[in-house]
């Protein structure tokens, strides 16, 4: 399946990734680095979009590039006030993204 893991160089989302591709799992990771660091993760056999989650090219990968089966976003600010006003945004590029891939499975 493939899998879109934002904040995935981080400490928590770096061993997500390397549990996921253990599955067998294709997974892409998002992060801006600004709190992870690409050493944590793997050195091959995943896709790293190094870009901030609220950026137009991020949200036009993940609505409108690839097509992903499931979206683990932990990418997170410092302010929590602001990550909360984010959160509606967030579901609804990857609720966006999923019916995409759900109407695109029915058709084909």
């Amino acid at each position: 399946m493939k899998v879109l893991v934002t904040g995935g160089a981080g400490f928590i989302g770096s061993h997500l990734v390397r549990r996921l591709m253990a599955l067998g799992h294709e997974v892409t990771v998002l992060d801006n680095l600004s709190t992870g660091v690409r050493e944590h993760l793997p050195e091959e056999g995943f896709a790293f979009w190094e870009l901030d989650d609220r950026a137009p090219e991020a949200r036009e990968r993940i609505v409108g590039g690839i097509l992903m089966r499931s979206c683990i976003w932990l990418a997170r600010r410092w302010s929590m006030r602001r990550s909360a006003t984010r959160i509606s945004m967030r579901a609804r590029m990857c609720s966006a993204r999923s019916m995409c891939w759900r109407r695109r499975a029915r058709a084909g």
